[in-house]
């Protein structure tokens, strides 16, 4: 592995979540994200790495059958998400500190039924076209999060050995909920301020590792299922379980200026009518 470090300023990246690949089409159906990241140059601050983060994001969900028309079988209500994102991160070798506000569109305007039925339209003559039928009503949102980690390094490279923890705060009008998340990475891993494990920035030192990250979540609000925190005149509403449990696999390599992400995500199902949901994530960024 190459172990010369270079300073990099500068990231994009194009990351794309589906189901695709564990051969079902339904709940979070897919998701698209654009980003763009970059360093805060303080020189007074060198322990800190300060980083900064706008990125794009479509979300789709959808009902298990494609194709009901009875919205009262519907698991969920069909739902989409167009969101603008900045993300503020303070990280060291030990702790990270990071806030995200979002402000995004729901419902018909957030383009999703057009998007996905576009693509289903274009795919295979036995593809299945969604009704989408009882879809949220349009609305705006806006969310604030804040997000703490710290990291404890148990062995050293060559093959490193991490752990870390942490809370998650969520409030607006899209999400309410407090989470707890543990994590463990497992190979070749810079320190916790420059690594691809927390998407840093700041050296291109090569990385190739393994991850496994649990979280228990309490959902107070989920807009995306239930609809509008002040009332919503939705067709189809859903109320969330409150407790969720989400689960990571993830194998993680950056080479030089190029990061890769392959995770599998794991989810206990988010009503009472659903069942537990899996999908892949695939990233890609380059940094300069």
């Amino acid at each position: 592995m190459d172990t010369g470090i270079k300073e990099i300023d500068h990231q994009f990246e194009l990351k794309h979540d589906n189901d695709f690949l564990v051969f079902t089409d339904r709940y979070y159906s897919s998701g698209s994200f654009i980003s763009y990241r970059w360093l805060s140059k303080n020189k007074k601050d060198s322990l800190n790495n300060r980083q900064h983060m706008l990125y794009l994001s479509h979300e789709i969900y959808t009902p298990s059958d494609l194709l009901e028309t009875n919205t009262r079988f519907y698991e969920r209500p069909y739902a989409g998400f167009l969101g603008f994102h900045y993300q503020y991160s303070i990280a060291n070798m030990t702790r990270l500190f990071e806030f995200e506000y979002a402000m995004g569109f729901t419902g018909k305007m957030s383009g999703a039924s057009g998007l996905q039925s576009l693509f289903h339209n274009t795919a295979a003559e036995d593809s299945r076209i969604a009704t989408w039928l009882g879809q949220l009503n349009n609305g705006i949102t806006n969310n604030l999060y804040f997000t703490y980690l710290k990291e404890w390094k148990l062995q050293d490279n060559p093959l490193s050995f991490h752990v870390s923890a942490g809370p998650t705060i969520a409030f607006g009008t899209k999400d309410i909920f407090i989470q707890n998340e543990a994590g463990v990475y497992v190979g070749i891993r810079n320190p916790m301020s420059s690594s691809l494990a927390y998407d840093q920035l700041s050296a291109s030192k090569n990385e190739l590792f393994f991850s496994l990250i649990m979280t228990y979540r309490y959902v107070f609000h989920d807009t995306l299922l239930e609809g509008n925190l002040i009332g919503d005149s939705s067709e189809v509403l859903r109320e969330p379980y409150q407790n969720l449990y989400l689960f990571k696999l993830g194998v993680y390599y950056r080479l030089k200026r190029n990061d890769f992400k392959l995770i599998y995500n794991y989810e206990t199902a988010e009503t009472r009518q659903a069942e537990p949901h899996a999908y892949f994530t695939i990233s890609i960024a380059r940094s300069f």
